[in-house]
């Protein structure tokens, strides 16, 4: 497994206050490229730190309470235009250089608390190449839409004329304060110029959504008397849009190689909601559980003892898959809004998604796509399928922050019968009891979940 990702804080909604970074895993390249940009990591912002923005989410109300981000940046900078924050517009914006005629890896991470984003590159299209970490037949976009947690590997060839050209990252669902982000590429012969004259002067989009599938190889044409250009990335006939929350169509979304799922032994049906408890709080549930957990007994440890039943801690909200070789996840979302649902340790088959009940059609049986983060919008369903060969206690979660904070998570036990023989560190049993010694002194003011 190798490709573009990103490591951060589970300790609560900690790497909302940016405890965070990019990691790159190398691997083979699947694709010819010149310039690798490296990663780009695209975010929300809240200038309220996160335990203050939880305890605002999760305070008692008549209604769900959602907090709009303050900002929306790359790699830690952000657009000072309709932000009250104290920052310089041109120092704040993130810069890239490009060079002339040459084709650039872009490696895209949503690394944001709230927002689904989407990224695009005035005057220049876009070859997606990877989605999280399943490299992906190429095809053609001028936008791409992250929901958190999601990354997307792009290659752009530098083909249009010298100059700058405006970045732009749009909170698309969710709620922001300052939804427009921007950022600058430039060509190399703008290198050595100032500052100002680097920044495009236009700030009105000039691109619109489309989508693009990959075409097959096209036989090889008969040699024609005159000499004629190179051929452009193939594309596809038009196909129909998604919802705005959405990832691309999963027709469109083929990896590069191909791997067909078995028949599943276990199907899970489950409901993704919100609801009030006897304390007036909103909390978000994954079939009717609003999941906390105890740091004074981590589930992979109990498990490593041998003990896999929690009947006294159903908020622990797990399910044990015994000797299961692969399971299959048909999930309704029946709230309001859009969840980006991640499963540790894994990449799953996306088999399905639409509205409505899912009538067992799978798309591209063969080689359905592959991914570990994949959204699903209100009224809508996806179906979803792993393998099971990680052994451990691993969480099927909602990755907005605030979500995840008010109870949006499950915890799958993946062969149980393995993790005793895992050899979990010794430095992790001695975190444990050096936790519990504390505590035993200390009351630990815990205003979420814990994850």
């Amino acid at each position: 497994m190798y490709g573009t990702s990103w490591y951060h804080s589970h300790y609560s909604s900690q790497y909302a206050n940016g405890l965070l970074g990019p990691m790159i895993i190398y691997g083979p390249n699947e694709e010819e490229y010149d310039v690798d940009i490296g990663p780009l990591l695209l975010s929300d912002w809240y200038h309220a730190s996160e335990q203050a923005v939880v305890s605002q989410i999760l305070a008692p109300s008549d209604h769900p309470i959602e907090i709009p981000s303050d900002n929306t940046g790359i790699n830690g900078k952000f657009n000072c235009l309709l932000d009250t924050g104290s920052c310089v517009f041109n120092e704040n914006l993130a810069k890239f250089q490009f060079e002339a005629g040459k084709t650039h890896r872009l490696r895209l991470v949503n690394a944001g608390a709230l927002d689904t984003l989407s990224f695009s590159i005035d005057s220049h299209e876009m070859k997606i190449i990877a989605n999280d970490f399943v490299p992906v037949e190429p095809y053609v976009t001028d936008q791409v839409t992250l929901g958190i947690g999601q990354r997307t590997d792009i290659l752009v060839t530098a083909n249009a004329t010298a100059g700058a050209y405006w970045i732009r990252v749009t909170a698309i669902c969710g709620s922001s304060n300052q939804p427009k982000g921007l950022g600058v590429i430039y060509y190399d012969n703008f290198a050595n110029a100032s500052t100002t004259s680097i920044i495009p002067s236009d700030s009105s989009p000039t691109t619109k959504r489309k989508r693009n599938p990959p075409k097959p190889p096209a036989p090889k044409a008969p040699k024609a008397p005159k000499a004629s250009k190179a051929p452009q990335t193939p594309k596809g006939p038009k196909t129909a849009k998604a919802p705005a929350c959405d990832n691309d169509p999963l027709e469109l979304t083929v990896p590069k190689y191909a791997m067909s799922p078995p028949e599943p032994d276990t199907v899970i049906e489950m409901d993704l909601g919100i609801k009030q408890n006897s304390t007036e709080q909103w909390n978000w549930q994954i079939n009717g559980v609003n999941f906390r957990g105890d740091y004074n007994d981590p589930i992979l440890l109990l498990s490593a003892a041998g003990n896999n039943s929690y009947p006294w801690d159903p908020q622990w909200n797990v399910y044990d898959l015994g000797p299961d070789k692969t399971f299959r996840i048909v999930t309704y979302n029946k709230s309001p809004v859009v969840h980006p649902m991640h499963f540790h340790g894994h990449n799953f088959y996306v088999l399905a998604r639409g509205r409505g009940k899912w009538d067992g059609n799978i798309v591209r049986p063969s080689n359905p796509q592959r991914r570990d983060v994949e959204q699903v919008s209100p009224g809508e369903y996806i179906v979803v399928q792993n393998v099971n060969y990680n052994p451990g206690v691993w969480p099927w979660h909602c990755h907005i922050a605030w979500h995840l904070s008010a109870g949006m998570n499950l915890n799958f036990i993946v062969q149980p019968d393995q993790i005793p023989n895992l050899g979990v560190p010794s430095i992790m049993y001695q975190q444990c009891r050096d936790w519990a010694a504390y505590t035993n002194t200390t009351v630990v003011l815990q205003i979420d979940s814990g994850f």
